[in-house]
């Protein structure tokens, strides 16, 4: 028997039951309002009038793109499908140049299909639960636990150059050592922090208490976010709707991982 994956079943599944939470989630477009979009620090690494720049090998460029955009938009759309489009670019110059078809480097799940449904049920959260606003928070938090108080990196750069010096080896053929988002997402949860319900950053080192600081308040903002959907939904559809706007999240990780993978390929691809 074919295993289907949980979250292609959860989105294929939300919409019908969207409806069902009635004026019961209206509150949270109003409860989640905490992030200001005035005042933000200016956008370095994504400018909206110039688009997004071309599939990167460099991973912390990469994440503080996809963060800044999250940032700007409020909505993993505009990155998603910048992705689905470099991944199409890249795969034409790789058949161009070996006269074979692109291996994919997304999870089986994320599918055309996938992401289009993806951003449906985003989109239709959205207003109910002020997930625009809940991604601009998230976007800038990931941003700042990147850069740091000083603007010049924190332990999150350390973990993205390490990672990315492991998935060039791998696809070089230099090791066999799995390389994928899940290594990367199991890094940074344990050096991070991610998920303690208390941290005490006393005696750390700048680059890493400003990581990990920000971490934190990422987590925080989520248990906020998910006590309030379960406040407004019955248990079972809080439950999923918690996984849903979860795997969003997850999702863009593993995009941000997609890109650095075909952008490694397509420099292998250009060298001279």
């Amino acid at each position: 028997m074919v295993k289907q994956n949980p979250m292609k079943l959860v989105h294929k599944w939300l919409t019908p039951l969207i409806s069902g939470l009635g004026t019961f989630l209206i509150f949270l477009a109003v409860a989640s309002m905490t992030h200001n979009a005035e005042g933000q620090n200016p956008l370095v690494h994504y400018h909206p009038s110039e688009g997004f720049k071309p599939a990167q090998a460099n991973l912390t460029e990469a994440v503080l793109q996809m963060a800044e955009s999250l940032e700007y938009h409020g909505s993993p759309e505009p990155y998603l499908r910048h992705i689905q489009k470099e991944h199409a670019r890249v795969s034409k110059l790789y058949e161009q140049k070996t006269g074979k078809a692109l291996p994919n480097h997304l999870p089986p799940h994320m599918t055309e299909a996938y992401l289009n449904k993806l951003i449906e049920n985003w989109n239709l959260l959205s207003k109910p639960l002020g997930l625009s606003e809940f991604a601009k928070q998230i976007g800038g938090y990931m941003r700042e636990g990147i850069m740091g108080t000083r603007l010049s990196g924190t332990l999150a750069v350390q973990i993205f150059n390490e990672h990315q010096k492991q998935v060039a080896a791998r696809m070089r053929g230099d090791t066999t050592k799995p390389a994928g988002f899940e290594q990367l997402r199991i890094r940074l949860q344990h050096d991070l922090e991610f998920g303690k319900d208390t941290i005490n950053t006393d005696g750390y080192e700048t680059t890493r208490r400003d990581a990990v600081s920000y971490a934190s308040f990422i987590d925080g903002a989520f248990r906020t976010k998910f006590r309030a959907i379960e406040a407004a939904a019955k248990p079972e559809k809080a439950a999923l709707i918690k996984e849903v706007v979860a795997g969003v999240f997850l999702d863009l990780g593993h995009m941000v991982q997609s890109e650095l993978e075909i952008a490694i390929l397509e420099s292998a691809l250009t060298v001279k």
